[in-house]
């Protein structure tokens, strides 16, 4: 099933926000600065469709490895 961009999509995000992102088909947690910031606010580089947030403090996720599996629960 291919998602398309929705009506609320937006690149600028807030830490700790939820997203998919259409066109690399990625689910994406936003906890800091990425390659497409401008300073400290997470920016995707494309419009991304926003799903939730994590209502706990996040920034222990950039000291996690890549590669590292975490666990995201709805509430």
């Amino acid at each position: 099933m291919q998602v398309t961009e929705a009506a609320d999509a937006k690149s600028e995000m807030a830490v700790g926000e939820l997203a998919y992102w259409p066109p690399g088909t990625a689910f994406c947690i936003f906890f800091g600065p990425t390659s497409a910031s401008f300073g400290d606010v997470p920016r995707a580089v494309s419009p991304v469709n926003p799903i939730g947030h994590i209502s706990e403090d996040c920034s222990e996720l950039s000291e996690r490895d890549h590669n590292e599996p975490i666990v995201i629960e709805a509430m």
